[in-house]
Order: structure tokens, then sequence, then C-alpha cells
């Protein structure tokens, strides 16, 4: 192989790998405002917003019982995505601070894109009322597409016993052109 052909395919290479870092989100929503409902009974609620790729990344966090393996210690899915950095965790107190905001600008938004999230699952640490995968509740992804949000809102999730719901969807799923 000539010395052309072996510099032409690293630059094929490199340009391909810098392509996929930047797949990411294009425009993060400004900030995620989480709060604990006042019906929740327990004094802490732990948080995690983890970035997550589309495919079989994605289809990990709809497998049955994962919220409870996930809390749990030496969960293998929590100690891979906590080494790359994906994981943000928020604990909630109703006697301290019930409510906290994830901001647009903060350094977690640069490592999912980094990674090339397209969801944000929150996953909240609550007592099942029904663990059976895409049922469960306390989980709940997020889409990341730009395309899937008006500009600039604040998200804000209240955490019940009812699980993880939303005060504000993203439009539907755009169709593809």
């Amino acid at each position: 192989m000539t010395a052309t052909k072996i510099i032409v395919r690293f630059v094929v290479l490199a340009l391909t790998m810098m392509s996929a870092a930047c797949n990411g989100p294009t425009h993060p929503p400004s900030d995620i405002s989480v709060a604990m409902g006042p019906e929740i009974s327990q004094p802490l609620v732990r948080v995690h917003l983890v970035g997550v790729q589309d495919g079989a990344d994605l289809i990990k966090f709809r497998t049955k019982g994962l919220v409870d393996d996930w809390f749990k210690a030496g969960n293998q899915l929590r100690a891979t995505k906590e080494r790359y950095q994906v994981v943000k965790e928020m604990i909630l107190d109703k006697g301290k601070q019930p409510a906290m905001v994830l901001a647009a600008d903060d350094p977690i938004w640069a490592k999912w894109k980094e990674h090339g999230a397209k969801w944000l699952v929150v996953l909240a640490n609550l007592p099942a009322l029904n663990a059976d995968g895409e049922d469960d509740t306390r989980i709940y992804p997020l889409p990341l597409d730009s395309k899937r949000w008006s500009d600039p809102i604040t998200i804000s999730i209240t955490i019940s016993p009812a699980g993880v719901p939303m005060h504000v969807v993203p439009t539907p799923k755009p169709a593809k052109d």
C-alpha cells in the first residue's frame, strides 16, 4: 500500500470518528427542573439523569427490573455509564432541597454530546408500582433531538409516587424527509 493510500484512509477514518462524536444533541433544552412532589413520603429521593445512545443502548433501559437493579451497589450498567461520566445524580431532600435544576450550561451536556447521547433517561429511586419494563413509571426516556423541542424552554419533572411525569413534553417525532 502506498503512502498516499495510507494517508487517505487515515483522513477518512479521522473524519468518520469526528462525525460520530458530533452526533449528540445539537441544542439541549435550556434547563431541566426536577422536583419532589408533595405526596412523596420518603425523606430522600435519588434521581439519575443518564445520557443514552439510540438502539441497543436505549433498549437496555427498557429492561424489566432495571430501576431496582440500577440503584443497587455494584450495578454493571450504572458503573459503565459512570465511568463514561454520563450520569448526573440529584438527591432531592424533602426537608432541605426538594427541587434541583440542571442548567443548560452544565458540563454534563458536553459529556452527553461527546458520547453521542440521543436520549436523556430519567430514573427515580422510588418503590415500584409496576416494574414491568416499558410500564415502569420510575423511568422516563427524554429525546435530545433538537428538532423535537421548541426553542429555549424549561423542562419540569415532578417526581411523585406514581413515577416521573413530565410537565413539558417534546413534540412528536419529526416525519422522515
